[in-house]
């Protein structure tokens, strides 16, 4: 999926192997996400660094790992537009680290 994002024209990633955020141009907005941070601050300073990257409308769909980043949100204007909730068919917990994934990469990436 992030290869994907990548070949994809206008497509960024900042931060390192261990905590990065992707900026996708879409038609009517960027899309942040996904973000993945080992700590509140790295989340919060990976959104202000993705922000700083765009001049279009934004969006972003923070998971509850990504509660830290509500005060750079508040601070650029944003305020919830849509609720987000995660399902998981046949498994008990989700996929990977779900305490590092503070931002997704979209609702239909799950």
């Amino acid at each position: 999926m992030l290869e994907n994002f990548l070949d994809r024209a206008h497509t960024i990633i900042l931060g390192d192997a261990r905590s990065y955020v992707l900026v996708r141009q879409g038609r009517r907005a960027a899309q942040i996400g996904p973000l993945v941070a080992s700590s509140d601050s790295e989340g919060r300073e990976l959104l202000e660094m993705a922000l700083v990257s765009v001049s279009s409308p934004v969006i972003l769909d923070v998971l509850d790992a990504g509660a830290g980043l509500h005060p750079v949100l508040t601070k650029h204007g944003f305020e919830p537009f849509r609720t987000f909730e995660r399902m998981v068919l046949d498994r008990a917990d989700l996929p990977g680290i779900p305490s590092s994934v503070m931002v997704a990469a979209g609702p239909e990436f799950g």
